[in-house]
């Protein structure tokens, strides 16, 4: 058995790789977009869980694709994991004041880290 390289192959591989280039991107767009507008991130997270169940459907149709006792007991549980994300989606109120977010704060919190305490500072003279 000898390897050859095959042409297809190789344009899969990289067309493949584009895609999930694209996918994680897109993700981490929608990530951003959800902290800047106060979204639930778990409302995002359940948005993208669901699109393999529509790619079940699209490839069910599109391609004759016959689904085995397996995939439809993962396809059950993913879209019932996505209900039961979706339905805590929101944030419990808490007692703590809210910090308000102006623009570029939340890309210094996560280049920055927690900061300094909120403790008491010493007095310099």
């Amino acid at each position: 058995m000898t390897l050859r390289f095959s042409c297809a192959r190789f344009n899969g591989s990289i067309s493949r790789g584009v895609i999930e280039l694209l996918i994680n991107v897109a993700l981490i767009y929608s990530f951003m977009f959800a902290d800047k507008s106060g979204i639930n991130p778990g409302i995002i997270s359940s948005i993208f869980s669901s699109t393999c169940v529509f790619t079940i459907i699209m490839f069910y149709f599109w391609k004759k694709q016959k689904l085995s006792i397996n995939d439809w007991i993962g396809t059950f549980f993913i879209i019932l994991c996505v209900v039961f994300i979706s339905i805590g989606g929101g944030e419990a109120p808490s007692d703590e004041p809210v910090e308000e977010v102006t623009e570029g704060t939340s890309s210094r919190r996560m280049l920055a880290g927690p900061g300094p305490s909120k403790g008491p500072r010493p007095k310099l003279s």
